[in-house]
């Protein structure tokens, strides 16, 4: 006679057997961190170095359309160019009235604002460009100043980067007649930050009797509005060759002082549309290096490369390649880089 009797009952995990499979679990985890930090990295630096690449397709096409590369804009002073804070500290994009209400951006011998807004045409941003459709020569400056784009930003260091300042820091007269250039409100303007900075040369600290940026033998030139015929620079300029200079690359940001739009470093405040200044524009007294993170030091104004990637920071070249610099490489190669007339040769593991 077949036995009867109830089902026997499925004996559940132990607290043992549940702390093991827990430790599995968090040991995969840790395994697999690292891993998908490292591809996200990756992914960050191959859009970084895409952003470099297209900056330096549009300098090459505005070479192509003008003859020169654009000029990094005009600062009148010295303290102006490492200054966030006080009255008029920076110059805006500069236009000549047009017909029926249009507006046209001055060129690189007369241009004021910075080389950002110059390459706005060669980066499909002409509308932005010309401030197509905007009320007022003003409204258009102030549009291209705080427009983020993310032409201009990393994305290891989030997203795109916008400072307000709560009064006028925009210089309103022109520096040599006096003529009004900027006629809006200057409270509560809007910068839109960028990652990338151009090449200004070997030292911030050399400057002549005007305040004005010495440019040793740089990338690119300052608005030399003091002159009469004044002089811009032109690929022929590079006499070391377009593959040997590093005519833009990533700056060297204090990470803990971004989103400070009270009181924003002086060195990441005005943005890539400004005029010459600390915010687009980085020098070769250093070697490239890591980005900070102390917020005790919010208030130093740094003005040489570096990047937020492992180990290196990355450029484009006149020759329109992407490379990387590795962090601390030897100045004096560094300084090579830079300049365009040095006449030293360098191979790419001099400095990768």
């Amino acid at each position: 006679m077949p036995k009867s009797g109830c089902p026997r009952a499925r004996r559940g995990f132990t607290l043992i057997e549940l702390l093991v499979v827990m430790a599995i679990i968090a040991i995969l985890i840790g395994l697999l961190l690292p891993a998908v930090q490292k591809i996200r990295e990756a992914a960050n630096r191959m859009k970084c170095s895409n952003n470099l690449k297209q900056l330096g397709l549009a300098v090459q096409n505005y070479n192509a359309n003008l003859e020169c590369v654009p000029s990094l804009g005009y600062c009148d002073s010295g303290s102006n160019f490492v200054s966030a804070s006080g009255s008029g500290v920076v110059y805006p994009p500069t236009y000549d009235a047009g017909v029926a209400g249009t507006y046209n951006p001055q060129g690189p011998k007369q241009q004021l604002g910075g080389w950002g807004f110059s390459l706005l045409p060669y980066l499909e941003q002409e509308d932005l460009w010309k401030g197509t459709g905007q009320p007022s020569m003003a409204a258009a400056q102030q549009l291209a100043l705080g427009t983020p784009l993310r032409m201009f930003q990393c994305p290891s260091r989030g997203t795109p980067r916008t400072n307000t300042f709560l009064s006028g820091v925009i210089k309103t007269t022109h520096p040599t007649n006096g003529t009004t250039i900027f006629a809006g409100a200057t409270n509560q303007t809007a910068f839109a930050q960028t990652d990338y900075a151009a090449n200004g040369g070997l030292n911030f600290g050399d400057t002549n009797t005007a305040g004005n940026q010495v440019i040793n033998m740089a990338a690119f030139s300052f608005t030399d509005v003091n002159s009469a015929r004044p002089k811009v620079r032109k690929f022929e300029d590079y006499k070391d060759g377009l593959s040997n200079v590093a005519m833009i690359g990533e700056k060297l940001v204090n990470r803990a002082c971004i989103g400070n739009s009270a009181n924003p470093p002086a060195d990441d405040a005005f943005g890539f549309a400004g005029g010459y200044h600390a915010s687009n524009t980085r020098f070769a007294s250093a070697s490239p290096q890591a980005d900070l993170n102390n917020i005790s030091i919010c208030a130093n104004t740094l003005t040489t490369f570096g990047s937020p990637h492992t180990s290196v920071a990355m450029f484009v070249f006149g020759d329109g390649s992407v490379r990387r610099v590795r962090f601390g490489v030897d100045l004096s190669v560094f300084q090579a880089l830079i300049q365009i007339a040095d006449g030293r040769a360098l191979s790419e593991s001099d400095y990768d």
